[in-house]
């Protein structure tokens, strides 16, 4: 009884934390279409560290949304907008992310929010149910 109560934990604690401990934290890839003004976001989001940007031509970017590579892609302007799948969960995580457009500081100050656009939900779900029927 004292083994299970007392030693186990402590026995799956230690192999645990050993067996996990050389993880490292994945980099978000956020796509960056390219356009004007996209050398200085590219710029700004690999500065912060925590993402993995990259840039996505107008053509792929819905096909780079759907398939996973990115998580969000950003679409450089002022103020700019950011484009989510909205089939896919990571898109809270990129909705998330305070390294992308004005922060809640600057907004306060004045900044602008940027404006969301999603991805047709009829051409997501046409794609899913014609691979879903055969």
């Amino acid at each position: 009884m004292v083994f299970w109560v007392f030693v186990f934990p402590i026995l799956m604690a230690l192999s645990l934390g050993i067996a996990f401990e050389n993880q490292s934290d994945e980099l978000m890839p956020v796509g960056v279409r390219v356009g004007d003004g996209d050398h200085g976001v590219m710029a700004q989001l690999e500065h912060t560290g925590d993402l993995s940007p990259f840039r996505v031509t107008p053509e792929e970017e819905l096909t780079v949304l759907r398939d996973g590579r990115a998580h969000v892609v950003v679409v450089p302007g002022s103020p700019p907008t950011y484009r989510l799948d909205p089939a896919r969960p990571e898109r809270a995580v990129g909705r998330g992310s305070s390294s992308i457009g004005p922060s809640r500081a600057a907004r306060a100050r004045g900044g602008r929010r940027q404006r969301r656009s999603r991805l047709p939900a009829a051409d997501i779900l046409t794609g899913w149910s014609r691979g879903c029927s055969g």
